[in-house]
């Protein structure tokens, strides 16, 4: 369950506002849970506000109108063996080895960074079993409203087939207490100084005003490599240097590269 954020004295500034009378009191459990401020009216220049509203969950800031940011998996293409779905895909290379891809296996994953959770989802209609860890409370919040809207939606609930579980948490306090995977996949926060980022470039600056980087990445590689029995993917942006020196082997995309690391075990 969602807990208090830890502050910081870096953090953006985080309300909350019901827009839908069904779920006001919804809105003050999730207050005084999240230690979030229950506010209505104009946002703040400075202000992300969680706005509850009849059927989702958005994160508004001052430009919003009509509508703010939500996580939806709706946007995604799930038709098999094509499109986001392709074994040809980078992701898909870089999760499976070659042999994994032409028996179809499927494979267990931890995702230890779920964020928005568009590379779990994704693994997850590719037929793996994915578990998607997000450490702040409110892009847990967020994450887990998609996936309960994703289970409404019959097209995207059959993609994923009851393969995406979501679980709040600092993994490299988690990892450790978790049965091993066939793949840990770490997703860190990219440089923000001229990076590009995989997210659309509104996304990516939400993501890093509510969760500053973690200082933490080598500790989490370090904590994934001992779970995982075939191998650590770490997704970075194509210009960033290795999160550990002298990967495996890397897949590279048109703005992603995927650096793998084989535990030690490995055959």
């Amino acid at each position: 369950m969602s807990s208090i954020r830890p502050e910081s004295d870096d953090q953006t500034a985080l309300s909350i506002e019901s827009r839908s009378p069904s779920r006001d009191q919804e809105a003050q459990t999730l207050s005084e849970r999240l230690g979030l401020r229950m506010v209505d009216g104009r946002i703040g220049v400075d202000e992300l506000r969680v706005v509850l509203i009849d059927d989702r969950i958005e994160l508004w800031n001052s430009a919003s109108r009509r509508k703010g940011i939500r996580i939806d998996f709706s946007d995604i293409d799930v038709r098999t063996g094509s499109g986001n779905l392709s074994k040809q895909q980078p992701i898909s290379k870089a999760i499976c080895g070659r042999q994994d891809r032409r028996e179809g296996r499927r494979l267990s994953i931890i995702d230890a960074t779920a964020g928005f959770g568009h590379d779990a989802f994704l693994l997850a209609c590719m037929g793996h079993h994915v578990v998607a860890i997000e450490r702040d409370p409110v892009i847990h919040l967020l994450l887990g409203d998609a996936h309960r809207r994703m289970l409404r939606d019959p097209d995207l609930s059959e993609a994923a087939g009851g393969r995406l579980h979501i679980k709040h948490g600092d993994s490299i306090d988690l990892l450790d207490d978790m049965d091993p995977v066939d793949v840990v996949y770490l997703d860190p926060m990219f440089d923000p100084e001229g990076r590009s980022s995989a997210l659309p470039k509104i996304r990516a600056q939400i993501l890093r005003r509510i969760v500053p980087p973690s200082g933490s990445d080598i500790g989490l590689f370090e904590s994934a490599i001992r779970r995982a029995r075939k191998r650590v993917v770490v997704k970075r942006s194509s210009g960033d240097q290795p999160l550990i020196p002298d990967p495996d082997l890397q897949i590279s995309g048109k703005i992603v590269r995927y650096d793998i690391y084989l535990p030690p075990n490995d055959n």
